[in-house]
């Protein structure tokens, strides 16, 4: 799992690798962000080599939170290709993992 505070490290990143990206938007005060780590963590493992995962800190790059219209934390981009080709804010009620495995062959 990579920390990134800056756009233009995520936008690097998303465009450097031949992996889709799961990224984690998140604020320092969020608790939910926190909570979401174990799982996050969990993810990053399972999927290693198939998935790149982060972890941006949108209160630190307020062109993060323009960017992607945050109506609050934790918001999740999944990108391809440099793409976004999904978001959702918060964990789906199915859960985090299920939702990665429908997006990553």
């Amino acid at each position: 799992m990579v920390p990134v505070s800056e756009r233009d490290e995520y936008v690097a990143l998303l465009r450097s690798g031949d992996t889709p990206v799961l990224a984690q938007l998140e604020a320092p005060w969020c608790g939910d962000c926190h909570n979401a780590l174990p799982e996050l963590e969990s993810i990053a493992n399972t999927f290693r080599g198939r998935l790149t995962v982060l972890r941006l800190d949108a209160d630190a790059d307020s062109r993060l939170r323009e960017e992607f219209e945050l109506q609050g934390y934790p918001t999740y981009i999944f990108a391809e290709r440099g793409r976004v080709v999904a978001s959702c804010l918060g964990a789906p009620d199915f859960g985090l993992q299920r939702l990665v495995e429908l997006l990553v062959p």
